[in-house]
């Protein structure tokens, strides 16, 4: 049941044992195949949690559970370190599981900030948070988390000691980051109701106590970084486009206005392309509109992987795409896109009807307009004239 919801609910490979010997075998051929183990610590040949000490040993996080209950069984199973240990009563418990290999799978890409004065204490930790698969950078003073900050933009979630400079500490970072974007966890030993209190108005999004259980520090861990991901989640159903995860319209028009306002203070160079899938309809008519779909998002993964980062890949409308671009000269625009058209013509896509190879029309322009509709229409002439010139072509719109 385990395995069948592993494959189909989250579309992961799934090696399925039922003995510690069998797993020791699957082990020693390939280990570092598997990010996560789910294991019944009630196996015939292992009914101690022996099979955890045998995956700990492989480096492989373990998820034990157990049809039976049993305290002192768990209690030793905790002792060698899982994830999480799960009574399996009720259908619930299953999905309960499921969603925790999937929350380990997102912890791979999780970076988490972790503050904390002791040493002995910040290493402890820091050791946990690894086992649970998480990026962890430390820092000690304010201003290196707040630098730290600054220079790793992928950092999800700050754990930090609330004593001493805690209130500063979280004030100082909720002045650069809203809680939408950066979660706090604080931690106190201190007594006092009043302390977290005075630790939430700061800006925490959520509050520890010292000493804590295990269990809940990972409960607490775990809601903050699930909550900044229906976040971003929901955050990315308003700016991307459904089908091809490029940006939508919207985005475009937002981010390109700052983009444009930029380039006329004269902080960066600016180009805009309007980019055109070749005879799309045709693509449709002869092979259907899913393999059409699948054009559309490999052109738009393209164009992804091509530019860079910090430009703009957006959906346009139908087939067409508009990408707005940091670049410095009139040569270099011209040989950026001219890579994007090749890396396009060069895919090569499964059909029921044979391989299917795309082309793209791409007009640019270098020209800084009076205004980002301007250079928009510029850009959709000149992927006019790359069409109208045979096609699968660039043509850049000179000063």
């Amino acid at each position: 049941m385990l395995a069948s919801q592993f494959v189909t609910g989250l579309e992961m490979d799934v090696e399925a044992v039922s003995t510690m010997a069998a797993a020791e075998a699957v082990l020693a051929d390939d280990a570092e195949a598997f990010f996560v183990a789910v294991v019944n610590v009630n196996l015939k040949d292992s009914n101690e949690g022996e099979i955890v000490d045998a995956l700990n040993r492989n480096s492989i996080p373990v998820i034990a559970f157990s049809l039976h209950e049993d305290r002192e069984l768990r209690e030793k199973v905790i002792s060698r370190f899982v994830l999480d240990f799960v009574q399996i009563k009720t259908r619930q418990h299953f999905e309960h599981i499921e969603k925790l290999v999937e929350r380990i799978h997102r912890s791979y890409k999780t970076t988490i900030l972790l503050v904390e004065p002791s040493m002995a204490f910040r290493f402890y930790i820091s050791d946990l948070l690894r086992k649970h698969c998480f990026t962890v950078i430390e820092a000690e003073s304010i201003d290196d988390v707040m630098l730290t900050l600054r220079e790793n933009s992928q950092i999800k979630l700050v754990v930090a000691d609330g004593n001493a400079n805690g209130i500063e500490l979280i004030e100082s970072i909720r002045s650069h980051f809203t809680p939408q974007s950066l979660g706090i966890v604080a931690m106190s030993a201190s007594d006092d109701p009043e302390v977290n209190v005075d630790l939430l108005k700061a800006g925490a999004s959520d509050f520890i106590r010292k000493p804590f259980a295990m269990e809940e520090f990972f409960c607490r861990i775990n809601q903050n970084v699930e909550i900044l991901g229906y976040i971003e989640e929901i955050r990315n159903s308003m700016i991307r486009d459904y089908l091809t995860g490029a940006y939508n319209r919207r985005y475009l028009y937002e981010a390109g206005e700052q983009f444009y306002m930029n380039a006329r203070r004269g902080h960066i160079s600016m180009a805009v392309a309007m980019i055109d899938a070749d005879h799309f309809k045709q693509i449709n008519d002869t092979y259907g509109h899913d393999v059409g779909d699948e054009v559309l998002i490999r052109i738009a993964s393209t164009l992804k992987k091509t530019l860079r980062a910090s430009d703009i890949v957006a959906r346009f409308g139908g087939e067409e795409f508009v990408c707005i671009v940091n670049c410095i000269t009139l040569e270099s625009v011209g040989e950026l896109f001219e890579r994007v058209r090749e890396a396009i013509e060069n895919l090569r896509i499964r059909t029921k009807q044979g391989e299917l190879t795309v082309t793209v029309s791409v007009g640019v322009t270098y020209k800084l307009g009076r205004s980002l509709d301007e250079m928009l229409n510029a850009a959709d002439e000149a992927m006019y004239a790359a069409k109208t010139g045979g096609r699968n072509r660039v043509v850049v719109n000179r000063p």
